[in-house]
């Protein structure tokens, strides 16, 4: 997918997604967004996670819905 690490809002804010991660570290993202799903109250602390989901296409036609999780830079 070669998602980008890193983004800076406009606020300049580092954020970066539950898809980076996954493919910086080179793991499943459905790892990933299980654990982020899990400690989401610990990372609240850090402020507020963020879910937003998009449609993914497949090879052989049709689509389905994945989620992700934007997190700031402590949360990451």
């Amino acid at each position: 997918m070669n998602q980008q690490l890193v983004t800076l809002t406009h606020n300049n804010e580092v954020i970066t997604t539950s898809l980076a991660i996954a493919e910086g570290t080179e793991n499943e993202h459905a790892s990933v967004i299980l654990l982020v799903r899990k400690y989401v109250s610990d990372l609240e602390e850090f402020g507020h996670v963020d879910f937003k989901s998009t449609t993914v296409t497949r090879p052989q036609g049709g689509g389905s819905n994945l989620e992700y999780a934007i997190l700031n830079e402590d949360q990451a």
